[in-house]
């Protein structure tokens, strides 16, 4: 029932083509989404390096590279003569002479991948923006006869998954700030710290207000990787 449903709103979606072609060339909207896609995900990975979060770009990259390389064995998978038609009627779209599309959106399930590792910071907007570019682009692809609704979504879940996986095997090492080292490096950095005192967490961050004797009432912040890796659970 759930193919056949979502088999009837992609050829719906074929029908109605040619009408929104005219009312919104579907180029058009390709392309923008194309670059909203590849300019936002540099724009993250510079403002993290400037922040000197470099370590959450080169998680992004590597979960990138392995959902690029989860993709492409599904694919192959997926093109065997041993896999039931059944499942890859379902995930692909006929081709003609090229045989069929890909099942996985090797494209897409980078994008993803990457986006869930350099996360948003608070910038609620931007991730909202970038969610709908990424619903437009696999609306596109699925009127063009490019991909099918089940692919689209098992790209996202691909994409989604390899990253929260990286993430984790990633975040295995605690390396939390104690009070005491938050206090002790302060006073290796010559502030003289009186007292020490943890106030209201950012989302991906610790802060401390922080008394000296010389300087007042001091901010400190420190990157806790137990909180950017909010997708999954302690160890």
């Amino acid at each position: 029932v759930a193919v056949l449903t979502t088999q009837g709103a992609e050829k719906d979606l074929g029908r109605a083509k040619n009408s929104l072609n005219q009312a919104i060339p579907l180029g058009f909207v390709l392309a923008v989404t194309s670059v909203i896609l590849s300019v936002v995900p540099i724009a993250l990975a510079i403002e993290r390096l400037y922040r000197r979060d470099s370590r959450r770009v080169v998680d992004a990259v590597l979960a990138a590279a392995f959902a690029y390389l989860s993709a492409l064995g599904l694919n192959a998978a997926l093109a065997s003569p041993h896999m039931p038609s059944s499942i890859r009627n379902a995930m692909t779209v006929p081709a003609g002479t090229a045989g069929s599309s890909d099942a996985f959106h090797i494209y897409l399930v980078t994008v993803v991948a990457y986006l869930t590792i350099i996360g948003f910071g608070n910038r609620h907007n931007l991730q909202t923006a970038v969610w709908v570019a990424l619903t437009a682009y696999g609306t596109v692809t699925v009127i063009n006869g490019d991909a099918t609704l089940v692919s689209l979504a098992e790209t996202l879940l691909l994409g989604r998954l390899v990253a929260f996986a990286w993430r984790w095997a990633r975040g295995v090492v605690n390396d939390r700030p104690t009070g005491e080292s938050v206090y002790q490096q302060l006073s290796d950095a010559g502030l003289q710290p009186a007292s020490v005192r943890r106030v209201h967490d950012g989302e991906e961050m610790r802060r401390y207000v922080v008394a000296t004797h010389e300087h007042g009432d001091l901010d400190a912040i420190a990157l806790d990787r137990d909180q950017q890796s909010s997708g999954r659970g302690y160890r």
